[in-house]
């Protein structure tokens, strides 16, 4: 399948080190601008889009059924994809190769990772639980409830969320051996097609996990596995802040488990809530004067663009919170909305340095931070941008943003690159771009961050 999509799949092998993978277990940015303390950088560029994605109206099969462990292999006739190690990478640093690995502990990752895809392709849950040293601890528990959390999750959207077809390819980045455990970092690309839209390949790219398989009796298994991601730490809840407070202590492990229960069914009655708020419709839209209206187009050929790879004009703070902001923020700069040195909402990159005054200078939190670009977008008047951060969820267009949290705590932005509709017209979801993680034409429906905002974009006033 990859041979079939060079154009639109460019895998790149990047060096991801061990740190970031713990101390920003983040999908996409945070609630708050972590970079303040950054220093140096400034500028553009493009791609293409169609318009509107329409495709018809269909039931949709999305129970979640938990498999047994003797369903655990999914036949190779079956599958909706594959996956494989990339052979090696390089880096001015050091060269990583599949070699360090044994090929028992590649197909045990390989296993592992087709039946999570397998579980995404189906909406129904293989339980993962004979892969791992302890089958029934924490561990195994944590990556089954993630599994049937997505699955649960992804069976309450309206859209048809199977898949088709996916491919996947894991890079090695980082092995560390100690004693009878080995600790393996990777990172995934991947692409997906959806059978509400088969015609179009999401792309996934830079997903990084982390292993640690242990050699047993029976062979190698994996004794944890974490995923970049705020799921996993959330699923963790009140545990995983207990243990950040106090490293030390010592929780009893079906205590551990029966939090990790309680927070997906936390989550999945917040998604229930979140779902309806979507579905608010305001009877008369009151539109906005500007002067310049807002170029959509020259928009989603910037956000189609820097996919995978970064414009070297910004800094990318991937490794400080997230870049999902900044790149939102070079989208609506592309799309001719100017930065905004007037008046009190300010909106500026000049270079890496934080301020919120009016020089030509530094840049402001409202450039990099979600919160704080929904602060400016919501306050703004006068000069500059002009938007709608009360728009009706499903009014949205190609090149408006949709900010995201689990709930009113704002963690990521993303931007539309289509619109999905039904054959009675009616917008049912959006496909959208993103940073950190690397996300092209894929669902937003499928996200994890189940609260979500549009930002409606008209244009900008002189």
């Amino acid at each position: 399948m990859y041979d079939n999509r060079k154009n639109s799949m460019k895998l790149k092998i990047k060096f991801v080190s061990l740190v970031v993978v713990l101390l920003l277990n983040t999908i996409g940015c945070v609630n708050n601008d972590l970079s303040d303390n950054m220093e140096n950088s400034e500028n553009m560029n493009i791609i293409t889009d169609d318009n509107n994605i329409e495709i018809p109206v269909g039931d949709k099969n999305a129970e979640a059924t938990k498999g047994s462990a003797d369903n655990q292999k999914t036949e190779e006739s079956n599958k909706h994809g594959k996956g494989s190690f990339q052979t090696e990478k390089q880096s001015t640093e050091e060269q990583v190769s599949i070699s360090m690995l044994s090929e028992e502990q590649r197909n045990l990752i390989i296993a592992f990772m087709d039946d999570y895809y397998e579980t995404l392709a189906t909406l129904e849950v293989i339980n993962p639980s004979t892969y791992f040293v302890d089958p029934e601890g924490r561990n195994s528990v944590l990556n089954q409830v993630v599994w049937s959390f997505m699955v649960k999750l992804r069976g309450k959207q309206s859209i048809d969320l199977l898949m088709d077809q996916y491919e996947y390819i894991l890079t090695l980045e980082s092995v560390e051996t100690e004693e009878e455990d080995v600790e393996i970092t990777l990172t995934e690309d991947s692409i997906q097609t959806y059978k509400a839209y088969p015609n179009v390949t999401s792309e996934q790219y830079n997903t990084i996990h982390h292993f640690v398989l242990n050699n047993t009796d029976n062979g190698w298994r994996i004794e944890s596995h974490r995923q970049r991601g705020t799921l996993y730490w959330n699923l963790l809840g009140d545990y995983h802040e207990r243990r950040d407070e106090e490293e030390d202590i010592i929780i009893d492990e079906q205590e551990a488990i029966e939090s990790i229960y309680t927070q997906m069914n936390v989550l999945l009655e917040k998604a229930d809530s979140n779902f309806m708020l979507r579905q608010e419709t305001i009877e008369k839209v009151e539109l906005p004067e500007y002067d310049y209206e807002y170029n959509r187009t020259a928009a989603i050929e910037y956000a189609n663009s820097w996919i995978d790879e970064r414009n070297e004009t910004w800094l990318d703070y991937s490794s400080y919170g997230g870049n999902c902001q900044n790149f939102a923020s070079q989208i609506l700069l592309a799309g001719g909305i100017p930065m905004d040195l007037k008046g009190s909402e300010l909106w500026k990159w000049y270079s890496t340095n934080l301020n919120d005054n009016t020089s030509s200078t530094g840049r402001t939190s409202s450039w990099t931070g979600v919160d704080n670009f929904l602060e400016y977008a919501s306050e703004n008047r006068g000069y500059g941008l002009v938007s709608d951060t009360n728009a009706p969820y499903y009014s949205g267009e190609i090149g408006d943003l949709i900010i995201m949290g689990y709930d009113e705590n704002w963690r990521h932005t993303v931007v539309i690159s289509e619109v999905i509709k039904d054959e009675r017209g009616n917008t049912i979801d959006y496909l959208i771009n993103s940073n950190t993680s690397d996300l092209r034409n894929f669902p937003v429906g499928a996200y994890i961050y189940t609260r979500q905002k549009l930002v409606k974009i008209y244009g900008w006033n002189e």
